[in-house]
Order: structure tokens, then C-alpha cells, then sequence
């Protein structure tokens, strides 16, 4: 357990400054007050504010928001108590962790312990000639999968002989058993200290900044498990971390895709070939976490690499369900005859490998076809379960009516049913999806206002969960949050805007119907204002409490409130744009003229407002307080 004498120490020797310079461009507007562009969404306007004299951020674009550790929980992928340790570590402060809670040792002595094996797994494959000949077996293995020693020197890979070879060594380098045991590399049994991997070829696994964070083992003959991973611990999840991220994510920063492949021999097959912007899962599906892990480093497209047998193919179902929770655009390719990628590398070279992923299908369209495949000439019973599937599947969608239109078209015509009865159902599949427990909101007062209660039910449509939505209209939602909050608390600032904000278009509806009801009693007293809008919506008051923007001090004038205004319009008028260039585009493989014409002259008239408002909203930035 860390103290919160601890945490503090830490918070006061971090500069949260150059904490967020590292990755973002930071200008400041005045003293202490900088601004810049998220790290953690794409935009292309300075939306991101560090307030560095409170030591806290909050971006107007996606709504994060907190404090330096929330900072690096968000940006590294950390649990609390990591990033406190990720903080000390970087400001060489020594945490002392008392033994009442869930403790161990510090990461900087774990990652010591790691560091200090993984070196002596590759002498022994490297230098030793043992009694046994199993370092010479496992140099063989390696060499027959073109893993040979200059490969094994770039990635660091080793062999464990167990039978306490390593455990010995690293107690005497001076580390304990609790290190060990908290490093995986040891387990206590009766017969004292035991190793935990024994007759295996090592890959180290490493996070992003290139530390040892964990180990892969691999047998070199029949014996089961064929692989055997670290144990999830405090510095390593399976589910959170990617193999040779820390050697791709140049690579996916320049080139703006990733490539993603299910084991060690994959990735590393795969880097040498010279395409270096490949990460492999570590003995799991990819999960959400591996998503938001990949944000960091901003990927346009995601292409899963897939084994050309059904579990590969079946694992192609599972990585669809992530669809709503990144911006990226999911992409596979399926290597043909059952071949693994270092296979096919080894037998068709890396041109054709490149030539493959030039050719990466949409990964849900791939999916769905698959399954309606399925369709054909099966019974009525098992077409209405494939239709049930097919609709999970592209419920995820279901705020993305852009995304969603082609793929309800094929479905429609796939099972003889009208577009709208399909979509119909994909809606009831993501309400079901939806309908698992949330808290209920602990807001219960408008900033600047009075305290209210929350309503005993909650008749009308229920807020969106915001998770579930694609980031885009994430976006969207928050934002107009934050316009009605500010509009409730502080009406005078809008004066000038009420005809603008009357004239938006919204992402939720009721979110027009609040508006209207705020300006409607501008001139009353906030418990007014909020009556009124809460009759309207029996959610207001959440809604319009989902903000942590201080608006008590002078500065929330009538310029903060056209800045709110035209973020909204903007992002607003922006979806527009990309639905008009949606529908040209099947305008244009449908060679309706007239079509195309009238959506070329909307689309030139929307660029001409977004560029408008982009120049009010920069101007903003570089010019307001």
C-alpha cells in the first residue's frame, strides 16, 4: 500500500509540463495555462488544456480529464498504482510500500530482476555447451525456424535450463525470493525455491519503453504446454501489453498501420522481412486494452493478420466485437493453405507477404460474408440464428449510420428482408447489448446552481453509454454536454448565440430540447433554469452536471462561449461532410450525375463553414486566455 504522504511526493516532483511535452506540442496562452493537441484523440485544433498550476488537464474535444497520474494511467495503459510507480521511477523516487495492502516489491527491482535473466537466459544459448546438450538442442530448434544467432542477439532470446540454474544465479546478484516470485521467475514450493520455466527457448516480452516486463517460453520437443507465459502481474497484463511494440511503434507512427500477428516466431518473422510495424497478442485474443494501448501512437489501420485455418478465421469474429472502440479502420488478411506468417515468409518472401497486406480486406465486411455464406441452403431455424448473429455482430455500429448502411444492405438482401427491418434488429441487438447494469450518476447539482434531487425513476430514453459509441460521436456528445452545462450555469455569456445554438444540429436530440428550454429562462434563477429543463428531460440534471470546468472566476465570458458554439457547430458540420462524401461516393459508383453534382456543390458549401470555423476556434486557442 502507498501512502497518500507518498502520492503527494511524487504529484510535487513531477513537472506535469514536460510530462505531457514529451509527445504533445504545448503553447502556453498565459502563465501557466497551456494548450495543445490531444494525445489521446486525432484533431486538428489545439483542444487539449493543461492548467499546470492546478496540476490538472482536460480536453474539450473527448472529455478526458484529471490529474498528472490519471495523465499516465490514460497515456501508458496503467493501473493507479503503476503509474505512481511509473512517476517515481521517473523522478528516481524510491517508494516505500508498506505490507498491509496488495504490495510487493517496487517495479524499478522487478524490472532489475527480469532485465538480470533475461541475460543470463541468453548466455546460456549462446556460450554454454551444458553436460545435457540442451542449449545445443535449443540453438538447433531456433536455427530451423531461420532464428538463428544474429537474429537471437537482436531480440535478446535465451534458454532456460531450470532445476534452479536461474534462481541460484540471480540470488546471487543479490536479489530476494519475494523479487523472484514477484518477477515469475521463481515459485516456492516445499522443497524451497523453485524455477519457473525449465528446458524452454525465452522471448522476452517488453512494454513500449523497451523494459523487460515478462517472458514467453517455448519447448523445444513435444512436452505440453508448447507455450508458457509470465503469470499477469503488477507490471505485466497479457491482455494490455503487445510483443515488439517498443520495436514497432516508429514504424506504426510513420506509416499510421499496424500489423498484428498471433506469436513471438510470427512477429519477429515479420521484422526481419523489414516489415516492422508488426506487434503480436500474447496468448489472447486482442482485447480493448490492446486497442487503446495501440491509440497512443495514433494507427489509421489495423490489419489482423490471420492463420489460414477456421481458428484463425474464427478469430476474425472476435477482433469484429472491438469495432466501436477505436477510430482506426480494422482491416485482415487470411494467408492462404493454413500457413502462419513465418511460414509463408519462409516460403513465398517478403514481396508477396507485402503484397498480401496491400490487399487487406475490411475486417467486418469479411466477417459478414463469411457468416452469410453460412446462410446459403441452411434451414429456416439455423438462418434465423445466423441472422441473430450477424446483427450482434454489427451492432456495434449502431452509431455509426454511415459504417452501418452498405452492411445492412447486404444483410437485407442476404436473408429477402427491407433494410430497415435489419436495422431494426441491429438496434435491438445493441440495446440488449447495452442493457447490463450501470451506475447510477452521482451528480446532483448544476455547476453555479442549486443542489437537486435525483428523480425517484427515470421515465424516457436512457443516456447513451458513451463506451459503447464510436469515438467520433463520443466526441460529439461530450462536447454538447459541455456547451449545455456552461449554457445552465452561466446564460448571460451566450447572449449573443442564443439565435446559433437554436440553429445547431444536434448528436442527441434531447440535447435541442434542453437548449431551448435553458434559453427559454435565461433571465431566471438557476433552480429555475434546471426545473425547466429537467421538465423537458428527466435527465437533465445528469447531463447537464457532466462537467468539472471552473466557471466561478470572471474569465467564462461571452468569448468561452462562442468557443464552446463553434466546437460543436464544427464537429457537427464535420459529421455532415462525411456523410455528404459517403453518399457521393456511391453517387459516383452508381453514375447518377445530377447526384453527384448536388452533393459536390453541398459538400464545397461545408467545407467553406468548417474551414471558417476552424479558423475561429484556432484563433481562440492562440489568442484567449
Amino acid at each position: 500500500m502507498i501512502s497518500p504522504e507518498e502520492k503527494e511526493r511524487v504529484v510535487q516532483a513531477t513537472d506535469f509540463v514536460s510530462l505531457v511535452g514529451e509527445t504533445v506540442m504545448l503553447h502556453e496562452k498565459s502563465s501557466g495555462d497551456f494548450w495543445g493537441r490531444c494525445p489521446f484523440h486525432e484533431e486538428r485544433t489545439e483542444s487539449f488544456h493543461v492548467a499546470a498550476d492546478r496540476g490538472l488537464f482536460y480536453c474539450f474535444g473527448c472529455g478526458a480529464k484529471g490529474d498528472v497520474i490519471d495523465y499516465v494511467k490514460r497515456r501508458e495503459n496503467l493501473e493507479f498504482v503503476d503509474a505512481l510507480r511509473y512517476l517515481a521511477d521517473r523522478a528516481h523516487i524510491e517508494l516505500h510500500e508498506s505490507a498491509g495492502g496488495a504490495s510487493g516489491p517496487g517495479r524499478g527491482r522487478i524490472v532489475a530482476c527480469l532485465e538480470e535473466a533475461q541475460r543470463h537466459f541468453a548466455r546460456l544459448l549462446l556460450k554454454t555447451r551444458d553436460a545435457a546438450g540442451q542449449c545445443q538442442k535449443a540453438r538447433d530448434y531456433l536455427s530451423k525456424r531461420s532464428l538463428g544467432r544474429e537474429v537471437a542477439l537482436r531480440w535478446g532470446l535465451g534458454f532456460s535450463v531450470g532445476r534452479g540454474d536461474l534462481t541460484n544465479h540471480l540470488r546471487s546478484k543479490g536479489f530476494t525470493t519475494r523479487e523472484i516470485v514477484a518477477a515469475d521467475l521463481g515459485a516456492e514450493g516445499p522443497h524451497g525455491l523453485r524455477d519457473r520455466f525449465y528446458d524452454r527457448v525465452m522471448f522476452p516480452i517488453r512494454d513500449a519503453a523497451g523494459a523487460v516486463i515478462g517472458f514467453g517460453g517455448r519447448v523445444i520437443d513435444d512436452s505440453l504446454p508448447k507455450y508458457l507465459n509470465s503469470r499477469d502481474s503488477s507490471i505485466w497484463h497479457k491482455r494490455k501489453n503487445l510483443y515488439a511494440l517498443d520495436r514497432a511503434k516508429g514504424s506504426i507512427t510513420a506509416t499510421g498501420r499496424v500489423v498484428i500477428v498471433e506469436g513471438y516466431t510470427d512477429a519477429i518473422a515479420m521484422h526481419e522481412a523489414g516489415i516492422t510495424n508488426t506487434v503480436a497478442i500474447l496468448g489472447t485474443a486482442l482485447t480493448a486494452d490492446h486497442l487503446k494501448l495501440l491509440s497512443r501512437f495514433r494507427p489509421r489501420e489495423i490489419v489482423s493478420l490471420l492463420d489460414g485455418d477456421e481458428a484463425g478465421q474464427r478469430a476474425a469474429e472476435k477482433i469484429v466485437a472491438l469495432v466501436g472502440q477505436t477510430r482506426a479502420k480494422l482491416l485482415c488478411v487470411v494467408l492462404p493453405e493454413g500457413k502462419d506468417p513465418a511460414e509463408y515468409l519462409e516460403a513465398e518472401g517478403a514481396q508477396a507477404m507485402m503484397g498480401r497486406l496491400s490487399e487487406a480486406s475490411d475486417l467486418v465486411l469479411f466477417v459478414l460474408l463469411r457468416r452469410l455464406r453460412e446462410a446459403e441452403g441452411a434451414s429456416v431455424g439455423k438462418r434465423a440464428k445466423i441472422l441473430d448473429d450477424v446483427c450482434g455482430i454489427l451492432a456495434p455500429l449502431v452509431n455509426e449510420p454511415l459504417a452501418l448502411s452498405s452492411y445492412a444492405s447486404l444483410v437485407a438482401d442476404a436473408f429477402s428482408l427491407d433494410e430497415e427491418q435489419v436495422r431494426a434488429r441491429i438496434r435491438e441487438a445493441a440495446r440488449q447489448q447495452a442493457l447490463a447494469p450501470r451506475p447510477r450518476s452521482d451528480f446532483d447539482a448544476v455547476p453555479g446552481g442549486d443542489a437537486i434531487d435525483a428523480p425517484a425513476e427515470e421515465p424516457g430514453e436512457p443516456l447513451p453509454d458513451l463506451s459503447r459509441m464510436g469515438a467520433a460521436e463520443r466526441s460529439r456528445i461530450l462536447s454538447e454536454r459541455e456547451l449545455l452545462a456552461t449554457l445552465a450555469s452561466r446564460p448571460e455569456a451566450f447572449s449573443r448565440a442564443s439565435g446559433r445554438i437554436r440553429g445547431l444540429s444536434w448528436a442527441d436530440p434531447r440535447h435541442g430540447r434542453i437548449a431551448e428550454a435553458l434559453l427559454a429562462h435565461a433571465s431566471s434563477s438557476a433552480k429555475e433554469r434546471l426545473a425547466a429543463a429537467r421538465a423537458v428531460d428527466a435527465f437533465a440534471p445528469q447531463i447537464l452536471a457532466a462537467s468539472e470546468l471552473d466557471r466561478r472566476g470572471g474569465r467564462w465570458g461571452e468569448a468561452e462561449a462562442i468557443f464552446l458554439v463553434d466546437q460543436v457547430e464544427l464537429q457537427s458540420l464535420s459529421q455532415e461532410l462525411r456523410r455528404a462524401s459517403s453518399a457521393l461516393h456511391a453517387a459516383e459508383i452508381s453514375g447518377d450525375d445530377a447526384r453527384i453534382q448536388e452533393l459536390m456543390a453541398a459538400a464545397q458549401t461545408l467545407r467553406a463553414r468548417i474551414a471558417q470555423l476552424e479558423g475561429s476556434v484556432r484563433s481562440w486557442n492562440d489568442h484567449g486566455e
